[in-house]
């Protein structure tokens, strides 16, 4: 599992530092690499908006899958090997589900925790207002860089 999240690691976060990154392909563990990267390098200010089907942030104990892991990971939650692969642990503000309609009771425990930010697919149909209203309360800018991160489900 770490292997496997090393290997998606930008290969500048190990030399130099890329303005881009397009990560394509693979479980949602490829997220972990570029988004971590994102993060340490501009000092956790980043927004993350998750377009995904699940939340990816039970326990290891409760759901031993890593990818299915990813964004408790980034949270500074999960398997303390994958953990010790995030320099700089993502803020729970600076993330927000966009389109997740169902979770996990475990997920959600962890949801409601960390008082992570969601809107499902019947809030977005008609205005992108929550999404764009937690940009602006969090001050996320847009930068020139944008990282696309395409993964399958679990």
């Amino acid at each position: 599992m770490v292997r496997r999240a090393r290997a998606a690691r930008p290969a500048g976060d190990r030399e130099a530092r890329p303005d881009r990154i397009v990560t394509l392909g693979g479980d949602c563990l490829v997220d972990l690499g570029p988004i971590a990267y994102w993060n340490a390098r501009y000092g956790g200010n980043p927004g993350v908006l998750l377009i995904d089907a699940h939340p990816d942030v039970p326990a290891p104990e409760k759901f031993a899958q890593g990818n299915a892991q990813v964004l408790g990971t980034l949270l500074g939650r999960g398997d303390p090997d994958l953990v010790g692969e995030v320099k700089t642990p993502l803020a729970p503000s600076r993330v927000m589900y966009a389109r997740l309609d169902a979770w996990l009771p475990v997920e959600g425990e962890v949801i409601n925790e960390l008082g992570l930010r969601h809107a499902g697919a019947a809030a977005l149909t008609d205005s992108s207002s929550p999404v764009l209203d937690w940009i602006a309360n969090e001050g996320i800018t847009i930068s020139r860089s944008i990282s696309i991160l395409m993964s399958s489900t679990r």
